[in-house]
């Protein structure tokens, strides 16, 4: 679990580059997104909207209706990795990438 300011915190000391936390809704979120009314899936493109596809993973995430049993999560996954460690270990910049892949990529 980590909450909004440490992630902000953690960013900066990572990636020496500046961040705020904005609180936006969903509307406001998305569109950002140039693909967003486009399909998800490629080769089904009367399918679903990447909008509404994510709609709901920003309700659960944005409004924390998630609950998580971090007990059994840290009884299970004991060398679990910090998001700072995992910022370290994959290179992580701050620059935006590809958030799904497609079939195209495999």
């Amino acid at each position: 679990m980590l909450g909004w300011d440490e992630l902000v915190e953690t960013f900066k000391r990572v990636t020496n580059l500046p961040a705020v936390y904005k609180d936006v809704s969903y509307d406001e979120w998305v569109d950002k997104i140039p693909w967003k009314d486009g399909p998800v899936a490629k080769n089904v493109p009367t399918g679903t909207t990447f909008r509404d596809n994510f709609r709901g993973w920003w309700r659960v995430y944005h409004d924390d209706l998630l609950q998580r049993d971090m007990k059994w999560i840290e009884q299970v996954n004991p060398g679990r990795v910090t998001v700072e460690n995992w910022m370290r270990q994959t290179g992580y910049d701050g620059t935006q990438k590809q958030l799904l892949k497609n079939m195209e990529d495999r």
